[in-house]
């Protein structure tokens, strides 16, 4: 698959990444840009059905963040690396033959990222385990 791995500046911002508002966002903002592009490739629709034994449509943000190393937990669409690498892991895309969808794909997942993270409110006393 084709994997991309997010920094995020700050944990307050990777917290309400790992909220399961983030997640219901995601998978409604994927679909629409792969509706809108005419995605075709259907390794990338068995992945966001969670077809896909290595990117699985589960959502299991702290077991993830906590992990250390290489562990189950990280085959999923996306995978809040926090203790092992730093960053959001997205696994979703597979690896597109066509150079430009693959692009589009990449600043999809970065603006779906950028706009939660734009309009989301800032949750007061959010309360989210993160591995520093």
């Amino acid at each position: 698959g084709f994997h991309v791995h997010f920094s995020i500046k700050n944990d307050s911002d990777y917290a309400r990444l790992m909220d399961k508002t983030f997640w219901t966002y995601f998978q409604n903002e994927i679909k629409k840009w792969a509706v809108e592009n005419q995605i075709r490739n259907s390794n990338f629709w068995n992945r966001l059905r969670g077809e896909n034994s290595w990117c699985l449509a589960q959502f299991e943000p702290d077991a993830q963040a906590a992990a250390t190393c290489k562990s189950p937990f990280r085959y999923k669409q996306l995978n809040f690396c926090k203790g092992f690498h730093g960053t959001v892991e997205c696994r979703l895309m597979p690896t597109f033959k066509n150079v430009e969808v693959a692009v589009k794909a990449m600043e999809a997942l970065a603006n779906i990222i950028e706009t939660y993270l734009e309009s989301a409110p800032i949750q007061v006393g959010f309360k989210k385990t993160i591995t520093e």
